[in-house]
């Protein structure tokens, strides 16, 4: 909830102190595109790392996570 604002003014200050060149950021559309970003808060921790393995592999089967954000 925080990040992304942040991200995105200080993309906007880039932009507009000409460090970032960006093709057509006037349109709105665009400016989301270019700041569009994914979040992922701190890993988790285990004290069994095979629990960890085996809890990451049954969230990716069931849908409610994927691989990247595992990895990550």
């Amino acid at each position: 909830m925080l990040c992304q604002p942040v991200y995105e003014l200080w993309f906007d200050e880039a932009v507009a102190r000409g460090r970032i060149e960006v093709i057509g950021y006037d349109d709105p559309l665009l400016q989301k595109a270019w700041t569009r970003a994914k979040w992922i808060g701190p890993a988790r921790g285990a004290v069994d790392e095979l629990k960890e393995i085996q809890a990451a592999k049954e969230r990716i089967k069931s849908g409610i996570s994927t691989i990247e954000i595992e990895a990550a």
